[in-house]
């Protein structure tokens, strides 16, 4: 009876930490996906890519649209090309990524089950933090790597931020452990 509790007790732990485990790895892996998005917009952006095989259209820039201002669109992100006006944002509103004719939209990228969009932060030159954004869009437009980027309140009004050094996207899992990509408006990009 006492060895059978002992090999539960062991058996409790070991499975408790798999679990973990196994939340920490998925983590890990959609930041790094989401970092790996981000790389591919900024080089996209900077380099000579059609939009659609035979449009011919070869001006737009790239990037990716973080969008907090309803629970649906915290579960994702958008990946985009910023064409026609070039003003820097995804301009539909429509999250379900509608793709051809005039749609910007190239992929939407859902995260796991569970894991969510917990923060948008924009990061001023004196490295405070403003948490308070709703919505981001980062581009990346040629010949330059810097990105370019449009923060949103979180009322989905524009927000003029002064000295912007860059912007901090954090994804959360379901038990609450937390990860983040930073990107610079110099291009750099890295995962905390």
């Amino acid at each position: 009876m006492v060895s059978v509790a002992i090999i539960m007790v062991m058996e409790s732990i070991v499975v408790y930490g798999q679990a973990k485990y196994s939340e920490t790895t998925l983590l890990n892996s959609t930041v790094s996906n989401l970092s790996l998005a981000v790389r591919s917009a900024q080089v996209y952006g900077v380099s000579v890519k059609e939009f659609a095989p035979g449009s011919n259209e070869f001006s737009a820039g790239y990037g990716l649209e973080f969008n907090m201002l309803t629970a649906s669109m915290k579960t994702g992100y958008i990946s985009f090309a910023d064409r026609g006006t070039r003003n820097g944002v995804y301009d539909s509103q429509d999250f379900s990524c509608p793709k051809g004719g005039s749609s910007e939209c190239i992929e939407k990228t859902l995260l796991p089950p569970g894991y969510l969009l917990s923060n948008i932060c924009e990061i001023s030159t004196n490295n405070t933090e403003n948490c308070s954004v709703g919505r981001l869009a980062i581009t990346f437009v040629r010949p330059g790597t810097d990105a370019h980027m449009v923060f949103f309140d979180l009322l989905g009004g524009l927000d003029s931020f002064s000295s912007v050094k860059g912007a901090r996207v954090t994804i959360v899992s379901p038990s609450g452990q937390s990860k983040s990509v930073i990107v610079y408006i110099t291009g750099q990009i890295s995962i905390q």
